[in-house]
């Protein structure tokens, strides 16, 4: 988590991809990371214009990519659209053979309950947290 946390404050500005299950777990991460002090923007596919929102990155910034099994497939396409622009991008899944693993600077992983379709979004709030308290310290320690 560590690695998140030294990366997330060098972009600019963070982008979120997250979409089905993980659109309440990318909301939140806007949510905290603009109160930890950081710049962040959901990519929320809105009128099919996620390539262009993808595009609309500036140099410098980052994408935070969440997504776990099914891997929803925008979220997987942001991700490598992002890494072919030269953005780096943290990726937050369930495990190694995730489709956005390779495309990540950095990956979080995540283990959760599962129930039929349903999966608890606990862990990966908990990681938010965590990633928010961080980064939040650490702005405070270097003032």
């Amino acid at each position: 988590m560590l690695r998140a946390v030294d990366l997330l404050p060098q972009a600019g500005e963070v982008h979120v991809a997250a979409a089905r299950g993980a659109y309440g777990i990318g909301s939140y991460a806007v949510f905290g990371l603009t109160l930890s002090g950081r710049r962040a923007h959901l990519i929320d596919n809105a009128g099919a214009m996620r390539a262009e929102q993808v595009g609309a990155m500036a140099p410098g910034d980052a994408l935070m990519a969440i997504t776990f099994d099914d891997y929803t497939p925008e979220t997987v396409q942001a991700a490598q659209l992002a890494r072919d622009r030269g953005h780096p991008v943290v990726a937050i899944t369930d495990n190694e053979l995730s489709p956005v693993v390779p495309l990540a600077a950095v990956t979080l992983y995540v283990k959760e309950a599962r129930l039929g379709h349903f999966r608890s979004q606990v862990p990966a709030m908990v990681l938010m947290q965590a990633i928010f308290v961080s980064l939040g310290r650490r702005a405070a320690t270097a003032d």
